[in-house]
């Protein structure tokens, strides 16, 4: 994984990023084939997953997480988060 100065204006902000590529993308690819089958890292590049726990991560650290139409949709199911 590359980390570059990007990410300190990042969208999203730096902890909701650095959580969203770390704990999300690097973390799920690596475990979801040995505990979970490979269904969630085929999940769009995981990037479902990845945006919940940025988002998730976010509000741990006391921020407020940053506002994504993904999240919204993904609420309302499957076919909605990829149509966003």
């Amino acid at each position: 994984m590359l980390l570059k100065e990007t990410l300190l204006t990042a969208p999203y902000g730096l902890h909701q990023t650095l959580a969203h590529e770390l704990y999300g993308h690097a973390l799920a690819r690596k475990l979801a084939p040995r505990f979970l089958s490979s269904h969630l890292s085929r999940l769009e590049e995981d990037e479902a997953y990845a945006a919940v726990v940025g988002a998730v991560a976010a509000r741990e650290l006391g921020f407020e997480e940053q506002p994504d139409s993904r999240l919204d949709a993904l609420i309302e199911g499957a076919a909605a988060y990829h149509a966003e």
